[in-house]
């Protein structure tokens, strides 16, 4: 199994705005890349998207999707900063296995 975790912090705007505004999208790639699991999780500071697929193939089909890339784009930008003060950018993606 192979995990994807996009974290997206709070700043100008609130992330789960953004996260309403991405989320039909993001799942739909998800799916179409054969994604057998996908949660969305609200932090104190941010929205967490965990995704799951069977192959490293549908991971990498989603991280290079225009799509996905484009809701990136729009992430609120807490330019290296959050709450806990650690200097975490504004889009983590965090590869899991």
């Amino acid at each position: 199994m192979e995990w994807l975790t996009l974290e997206v912090f709070d700043a100008d705007s609130a992330a789960w705005a953004w996260r309403d505004r991405h989320d039909d999208d993001l799942v739909t790639v998800a799916i179409s890349t054969g994604a057998t699991y996908w949660e969305w999780h609200q932090h104190p500071y941010g929205v967490a998207l965990e995704v799951c697929w069977p192959h490293e193939s549908g991971l990498e089909a989603f991280r290079n999707s225009p799509v996905v890339a484009a809701a990136l784009e729009r992430a609120p930008d807490a330019s290296g900063r959050d709450d806990r003060g650690t200097g975490v950018a504004r889009r983590t993606v965090v590869k899991k296995t």
